[in-house]
């Protein structure tokens, strides 16, 4: 219940008192009831509070109405679900393959046959550019810093760095 039902709330247990020939609760009386009802919507709680007065002969009592509302509640729960089970449990209906899915698992099975090499151009762009971003540095750079390395069976001359003399060193 919210706080803008409290007034109605009230005026319904002033009812079904009176219609049970019991004085109005008190407000410490009206808390707990509304302490033991608050995560229960307030039009449950009125219909079933209404029900109540057409079923039964004595008065309610907390526990009723809460166990009432909480059944009412579960039971929602459950045909929503089973709802939900009827709506989305059925079988996937196959339609089978179209012109356009075959000419894609065409594409695919020869991409996969026929690998190609990852160019590593971009990361050269990138690095020798001096308007690049940091952004594209940090991304670019351990790329580059692969493309400086020797690659598996190619010739060592080639990939071989000039040997700098040390002369002198400096701290």
């Amino acid at each position: 219940m919210q706080r803008t039902d409290l007034d109605a709330f009230q005026r319904l247990m002033c009812e079904v008192q009176e219609i049970y020939g019991h004085r109005p609760p008190s407000a410490a009386v009206l808390q707990h009831w509304v302490d033991a009802l608050k995560d229960h919507p307030f039009h449950t709680v009125d219909s079933v509070l209404r029900n109540w007065i057409r079923t039964k002969a004595k008065p309610p009592v907390i526990a009723d109405i809460s166990t009432v509302c909480s059944g009412m509640f579960s039971d929602r729960v459950e045909q929503r679900a089973a709802a939900d089970k009827r709506a989305f449990g059925q079988e996937i209906e196959w339609h089978g393959v179209t012109p356009y899915g075959s000419e894609c698992i065409r594409r695919m099975k020869a991409m996969v046959a026929n690998p190609k090499k990852p160019n590593k151009e971009w990361a050269r762009k990138i690095m020798e550019n001096p308007n690049s971003t940091w952004v594209q540095r940090s991304i670019a750079g351990p790329v580059y810093a692969t493309m400086q390395q020797r690659e598996p069976g190619q010739d060592e001359e080639e990939y071989s760095a000039p040997v700098r003399e040390v002369n002198e060193i400096t701290i």
